[in-house]
């Protein structure tokens, strides 16, 4: 029988680099106002480590020449790693 999935988890483990002093991630809940585009060429789920790297990336790619502009977003269920 399939699992139902339960996202996100109603308990989850903090990153130790957000959970320190108050205001050690000011971008924390940067663009948690903001309407979700209707369209974009890239939707990353997740700001972990593989997100944030994959924009990050895909950034250097835009500036690099390596392709053309990109309309990128990044989920995130909470706040902002």
């Amino acid at each position: 029988k399939p699992l139902q999935a339960s996202l996100p988890h109603p308990n989850p483990t903090k990153s130790f680099w957000t959970d320190g002093e108050p205001g050690c991630n000011p971008l924390a809940s940067e663009g948690s106002d903001s309407p979700i585009p209707e369209q974009v060429d890239v939707c990353i789920i997740g700001s972990g480590l593989t997100g944030v790297s994959c924009a990050y990336h895909l950034a250097r790619m835009v500036e690099s020449g390596a392709t053309s502009s990109l309309k990128v977003v990044i989920l995130e269920a909470r706040d902002f790693c």
